[in-house]
């Protein structure tokens, strides 16, 4: 890869000079840049980066995902896909060579839907070919400006340097991303696994998972500590997998000797996850997992940790943990009804569990609730409905109002259905 500074030497040799200040900016954007650690964040990265140092009036960058044969990108954020064979980006990347059109509504290739999102319209377009050394295409730039700013051979010059600078970074982006999808992938395989071994619990990781993520929104955390608590969330019970089946999968409820035994799964969970690698930024995915039964009192297993001890994921864990068990249907008891296990909830703050996440939980959209809920079988769910209880919160669902409002009973209603 080139240095960073080197990008300077090709602004020299354009006529498109930058000031000094542009200049220290151009390079601080490309090293911002080279610290993009995915594809997604390198697209943010890059379009900001694209409109700092060339003055055009909007970017896209395309990446190419070989697996499906499309491009990809981000408009106003959401991710628009294109066959290669329909887009502007998409014929600069099958020709290798730089797209400069003047006109570009008069082509065929023109997609409306672009303007209509961003809310503009296009006067010139520049499509720049990211190449790889061994060359292969691995990104596209896209650069458009309307019509009463053209498309200079200046700032040509100045985005073909700049796409030589990058290529290196795109393909580390592009490699990462790849090594996520292959650990989302075993994460994933190991928590289904997990599943068809213990069918009286099938799905409870990954409503745990899914509860937790919610939180995660609740709380505003971000990308980073939502990935840790969904990896946590789909292998907190993987210890279970020491369990005899004779316990596991019995259709009773368990002696207290048998209980002291599935009460391993915890300690169990971290001695496997120990023995796994996980990347630096991963590795607290193992303690957040084994935490998930610890109490903030003291009073949980297997360590009796408490307070600060616990990780925060590992409280999150613990809510989720607790509402979807008492939610679920066991052989030897129907599942407890929503509003009882909320109150549960509510009985053990600063008890068992931390006050603000069970109050971040109680913020939970009741139609991801009831999705969650009843995972796996959410396609009779009318829309309308789903609708109607996406305004209200589990915490408006369980008021303890004595007299009810036609509102209220209403929304007790809808959710009852299922």
């Amino acid at each position: 890869m080139k240095n960073s500074n080197n990008i300077a030497s090709g602004v020299i040799n354009s006529d498109y000079i930058l000031t000094h200040n542009q200049l220290q900016q151009l390079i601080v954007l490309i090293q911002s840049v080279n610290d993009s650690t995915s594809a997604v964040n390198l697209i943010k990265k890059m379009s900001k980066a694209l409109q700092e140092v060339v003055p055009c009036g909007r970017s896209l960058v395309w990446i190419y995902q070989k697996s499906e044969n499309v491009l990809w990108t981000y408009i106003a954020g959401k991710k628009i896909k294109s066959e290669p064979e329909k887009s502007f980006a998409g014929k600069a990347f099958l020709s290798k060579s730089v797209i400069n059109l003047s006109n570009p509504s008069d082509d065929v290739l023109f997609n409306k839907e672009t303007d209509s999102i961003q809310g503009t319209s296009t006067g010139h377009l520049l499509c720049q070919p990211v190449i790889a050394d061994d060359g292969r295409v691995v990104a596209v730039l896209q650069l458009m400006n309307t019509m009463v700013h053209p498309v200079t051979p200046a700032m040509m010059n100045l985005v073909e340097e700049f796409s030589k600078i990058v290529a290196g970074t795109f393909i580390s982006a592009l490699k990462t991303d790849e090594v996520k999808k292959a650990f989302d992938s075993f994460v994933d395989t190991i928590s289904r696994v997990l599943d068809t071994r213990d069918y009286i619990t099938a799905g409870h990781s990954r409503r745990v998972t899914l509860y937790a993520i919610e939180v995660a929104k609740q709380m505003n955390l971000d990308i980073h500590e939502t990935d840790l608590l969904r990896y946590a969330g789909l292998l907190h019970d993987i210890g279970k997998i020491g369990i005899p089946e004779l316990i596991l999968l019995k259709n009773k409820r368990p002696s207290d000797d048998e209980y002291q035994m599935l009460k391993r799964h915890a300690a169990i969970t971290r001695n496997i996850l120990e023995k796994i690698y996980f990347p630096d930024h991963l590795v607290s995915v193992v303690e957040i997992a084994a935490t998930h039964h610890e109490r903030i009192n003291g009073t949980g297993y297997p360590q009796g940790l408490s307070g600060e001890q616990i990780p925060r994921g590992g409280k999150i864990l613990a809510v989720c943990d607790v509402f979807d068990a008492l939610t679920s249907r066991r052989p030897y008891e129907d599942r407890m009804p929503v509003k009882s296990v909320v109150g549960i909830l509510d009985k053990e703050i600063n008890e068992s569990f931390e006050p603000f996440i069970v109050y971040h939980f109680k913020n939970i959209p009741l139609d991801r609730v009831i999705q969650i809920l009843e995972f796996g079988h959410t396609d009779d769910m009318d829309e309308i409905d789903l609708a109607f209880l996406r305004e209200y919160t589990l915490n408006e669902l369980c008021s303890n109002e004595n007299i009810k409002t036609d509102e209220q009973q209403k929304l007790e209603n809808v959710f009852e259905r299922y």
